[in-house]
């Protein structure tokens, strides 16, 4: 059984769409998450910062334009897959040498993260599973790439 971990919606884009390979977890999903494990990455309806603050923030990093569409939390989807490398609790007197690095929180490392697109998936603030209809279209996908 596939599982999944919801993010808001900037941070579900930045994984999905601009390599961000570390994003923070929340500490109630840390103790279910496993190094190697493959899982969904899915975009919550909740919106993490103000729709102006998130795309300044983004656009100070990339030169491509970001979608404000990405950040108006209008649909709540899996839009992507990855393999976990691992968990790390980073510290205030940590290197920050990855700019998705916040001191004082649980990071989740990713690679091998690959686009999906499935619309209408509830999803919860812990690791869950995928209802198995849901994992059978992403299967779909990621063979027909």
């Amino acid at each position: 059984m596939l599982k999944s971990l919801t993010f808001k919606p900037p941070i579900a884009f930045c994984i999905s769409h601009l390599g961000c390979t570390i994003a923070h977890v929340p500490p109630t999903a840390v103790e279910a998450i496993c190094p190697g494990q493959y899982i969904s990455i899915h975009s919550s309806l909740e919106k993490d910062w103000k729709d102006e603050e998130a795309v300044k923030y983004l656009q100070d990093r990339y030169k491509d334009p970001i979608p404000p569409a990405m950040f108006a939390g209008r649909h709540s989807a899996v839009v992507a897959v990855a393999t976990v490398v691992r968990v790390d609790a980073t510290h205030a007197g940590d290197s920050l040498e990855d700019k998705w690095r916040l001191p004082d929180q649980y990071a989740v490392v990713l690679k091998d993260v690959r686009q999906v697109l499935v619309l209408g998936v509830r999803g919860n603030r812990r690791m869950w599973s995928l209802p198995d209809d849901v994992e059978a279209k992403i299967k779909r996908i990621i063979r027909l790439e």
